[in-house]
C-alpha cells in the first residue's frame, strides 16, 4: 500500500475515533484515574469499563440526537455503523453494573437522569436543559464531576473531608473551562435561541471568563490541608494546557482542535502525572 493510501486509511480511522466519542470517553476516563492518582485510592476496573463505554453511548445519543446540524459524516452509512457500535458500547456498559456496588449502581443510575434532563424535554412543549446554553455547561460539569471525583471516592474515608471539597470544585471549573473552546467553535452554527456564553458575552469575553476560571481553578489547590507533590505537578500542567488551549481557541479554529486537541487535555496531565510517580 503506497504512503498516501496508509494516510487515507489513518484518517478515516482518526475521523472515525472523533466521531463516534471514543476520544471523549477516553478523556473522561482520565479523569477518573487523576482522582485515583491524587487520593490513591483504587477504583475498581468495571467502574472504568462501564465510563468509558456508557459515556460513548451516551454522547453518541447527545450529539447525534440531539444537535445533529453540528455532526456530519463523511460517507455513506457512517450513522448506521455508529448505531451498531453504541449499542454494542451500551451492552458493555450495561453488563459493568453487576460487578458494582448497589450504592455505585443507584448514583450512576442518578447522572442517567441528570444527562436524560439535560437532553429530553421535561413535558412536550417545554425545551430540554440543552436549550439553555450557561445551564447547559454547568449541566455537563456537575456529571462529568460526579462521574470523575464524587461517585470513585463515595465509600472512602475522605469523602467529606476538605481536600475532597475542593478538589470536586477543581474539576467542575476544569470541565466548564475545557467546554469554552467548543462554545467558541458552535457560535455560529447554535441557534441564537441557545444564548450560549459566546452568543451572550462575545468571544474575547469568554476567553477572559476562561482565563479567570483557569487561575481560579489552580488557586484551589493551595487551600488543601494535606497537598500532594503528584496532585500539584499535575494541576501545574494542567493549567498551562488550558491556558494554551484557550489561547488558540479563538476563531475561525482548525476542524478538530477543540474534539481532539482540546480533550486531550485531561489525557495528557494524565499520562504527565503517571511519568511522574514513575520516575518518583
Amino acid at each position: 500500500m503506497s504512503t498516501f493510501g496508509k494516510m487515507q486509511w489513518f484518517l478515516v480511522i482518526f475521523r472515525l475515533y472523533i466521531k463516534a466519542s471514543i476520544h471523549a470517553a477516553l478523556a473522561l476516563t482520565a479523569l477518573i484515574a487523576v482522582t485515583e492518582m491524587v487520593f490513591h485510592v483504587p477504583v475498581a476496573p468495571a467502574y472504568y469499563a462501564l465510563v468509558f463505554f456508557g459515556g460513548i453511548a451516551g454522547y453518541n445519543a447527545i450529539k447525534y440526537g440531539v444537535e445533529p446540524w453540528k455532526h456530519r459524516w463523511d460517507f455513506r452509512g457512517g450513522h448506521a455503523l455508529l448505531g451498531i457500535f453504541s449499542l454494542c458500547s451500551l451492552g458493555v456498559a450495561f453488563i459493568q453494573l453487576f460487578y458494582l456496588p448497589l450504592d455505585t449502581v443507584i448514583l450512576l443510575g442518578c447522572c442517567v437522569v441528570l444527562v436524560l434532563f439535560y437532553s429530553t424535554p421535561v413535558r412536550p412543549g417545554v425545551r430540554n436543559l440543552r436549550s439553555f446554553g450557561i445551564l447547559k455547561v454547568i449541566w455537563v460539569s456537575l456529571v462529568w464531576t460526579l462521574l470523575s471525583v464524587c461517585i470513585p471516592l463515595w465509600e472512602t474515608a475522605v469523602l467529606g473531608q476538605r481536600d475532597f471539597w475542593l478538589e470536586t470544585l477543581q474539576r467542575f471549573l476544569w470541565i466548564i473551562i475545557l467546554m469554552l473552546p467548543f462554545e467558541i467553535r458552535d457560535m455560529k452554527l447554535d441557534p441564537l435561541s441557545l444564548r450560549t456564553i459566546p452568543q451572550r458575552i462575545g468571544e474575547r469575553n469568554t476567553l477572559l471568563v476562561g482565563y479567570f476560571l483557569t487561575l481560579c481553578f489552580y488557586g484551589l489547590g493551595f487551600l488543601k490541608e494535606n497537598p500532594e507533590s503528584l496532585d500539584g505537578y499535575g494541576k501545574t500542567i494542567a493549567l498551562v494546557l488550558l491556558s494554551v488551549g484557550l489561547w488558540g481557541s479563538s476563531l475561525p479554529q482548525r476542524r478538530y482542535y477543540a474534539s481532539f486537541g482540546i480533550e486531550s487535555i485531561p489525557i495528557l496531565v494524565f499520562l504527565s502525572m503517571y511519568i511522574i510517580e514513575y520516575l518518583r
